[in-house]
């Protein structure tokens, strides 16, 4: 998280200069790009679904255990790669986004680390009480 925040930190004057251009179309940008996130997530969820389901079909002869390994290496693969690759782009775009919504909604850095503390508790409070799942 520190190598984000500090290439946010360097980069922070050309990430701003769309919000001085027009402050509807950023906003529009981040929900669009939130949701793009949403797929990205999905599309990783789906592939592990996947593999756990192939990993679970059961009677297997030696020749379908090695088929479906072999199959299985490839969805891997491909998931770290082409779905993983799209993971990080959308989460870099969401990240500038919100740093946007922040901007055209004045919302101040130390408002929003209080609530990160404030969920960081609560969640740490859950785990301890065995409800958070």
């Amino acid at each position: 998280m520190q190598k984000i925040l500090d290439m946010f930190r360097k980069r922070r004057n050309d990430i701003r200069k769309p919000i001085e251009m027009d402050k509807r179309v950023v906003i529009q940008i981040a929900q669009e790009e939130l949701a793009e996130l949403i797929q990205a997530i999905s599309k990783m969820n789906r592939a592990a679904m996947y593999w756990e389901k192939q990993m679970k079909r059961i009677p297997r002869s030696k020749e379908e255990d090695r088929d479906i390994n072999n199959k299985l290496s490839m969805i891997e693969r491909l998931r770290n790669k082409k779905f993983k690759d799209n993971l990080c782009e959308e989460m870099a775009d969401v990240i500038i986004a919100l740093s946007w919504v922040m901007d055209v909604y004045g919302v101040a850095d130390k408002d929003v680390a209080w609530y990160i503390n404030m969920k960081a508790n609560r969640m740490t409070k859950r785990i301890k009480e065995g409800e958070f799942y």
